[in-house]
């Protein structure tokens, strides 16, 4: 099992969380205007809740044909404030196929913004984590504890598992946001919603890779919100996708020496639209040093 979590911590620092690609060949001006204000207006509340779970399966092919499946379940969830300050909590479960990762223990991940400081909590004490990680448990204030660390690959695992943008702020953008498209609308726990699909500009966000190798990897994926009729606001996003990278047979000698399919499902949900968010930075006696 500590292979297995070891390989998903160096992969997850690879790959990162794929956001949707290519769907449409003609572009609704009218329906990108109310994607963009519907997220700007939720941003700008004086609160919200979010919460949002991703699946994921990556295929590793080796050049000797070896292939490595890791299935992977992350949740995430917490509130933010006006102010950009906000609370986090991520799990993380990680195995080779579905079923054992929903029976593997939940590597979590605690976050916290305040005041413009970023305070993480590794929960790893007591887990079958705790020795994987150079880490130590308990809560840090983040600069601090990138620097206690030595290793270069315990810092992109914290580094990414300590992302402080949620979906709307870091996807939904004026220049990733390429054309949208409103569908049949729908209703919801008695709220009228308008339903879009959505193309972004997913390659030159998922990837930072040569001409010759972006050229030869197919990424394809869907995105759809959903929009409040009355309110205008965002109540919940999905998504679907699948991205094969040819690192080994269409990369250089530079780039990894595999082959890499990720395909995924992500859905999010945003509620108590409006209600204030009170977020206290953890007691500083608490503060690792």
């Amino acid at each position: 099992m500590q292979v297995r979590i070891k390989r998903f911590l160096l992969l997850v620092v690879m790959c990162g969380l794929m956001l949707p690609g290519t769907l449409f060949a003609q572009t609704d001006d009218a329906a990108r205007d109310v994607v963009l204000n519907a997220v700007q207006d939720t941003i700008a509340l004086n609160g919200y809740h979010m919460k949002m779970k991703y699946n994921s399966l990556i295929q590793i092919t080796q050049t000797d044909g070896l292939v490595t499946n890791t299935n992977t379940i992350q949740t995430f969830e917490g509130g933010v404030a006006q102010n950009g300050d906000r609370q986090f909590t991520r799990q993380t479960q990680t195995a080779d196929t579905f079923e054992n990762a929903m029976e593997t223990p939940p590597f979590v991940v605690e976050q916290i913004v305040s005041g413009g400081v970023n305070y993480v909590n590794f929960q790893t004490a007591g887990t079958i984590y705790e020795d994987m990680l150079d880490i130590q448990p308990g809560w840090w204030e983040y600069d601090h504890l990138v620097e206690s660390v030595d290793s270069a690959v315990t810092t992109s695992v914290i580094q990414q598992f300590v992302q402080t943008e949620t979906p709307l702020e870091a996807v939904f953008r004026d220049n990733t946001v390429l054309a949208a498209a409103e569908v049949e609308p729908e209703v919801s726990d008695g709220v009228n919603l308008r339903v879009f699909d959505i193309e972004l500009d997913a390659l030159q966000l998922l990837l930072a890779e040569s001409g010759d190798l972006l050229a030869a990897s197919e990424v394809t994926a869907t995105y759809r919100l959903w929009i409040g009729a009355d309110d205008g606001l965002v109540y919940r996003g999905k998504g679907e996708q699948r991205s094969v990278i040819p690192y080994a047979t269409g990369g250089s000698d530079s780039d990894p020496d595999f082959d890499m399919d990720n395909s995924g499902t992500v859905e999010f949900s945003i509620s108590q639209h409006g209600e204030s968010v009170e977020i206290t930075p953890p007691d500083a006696d608490l503060l690792n040093e």
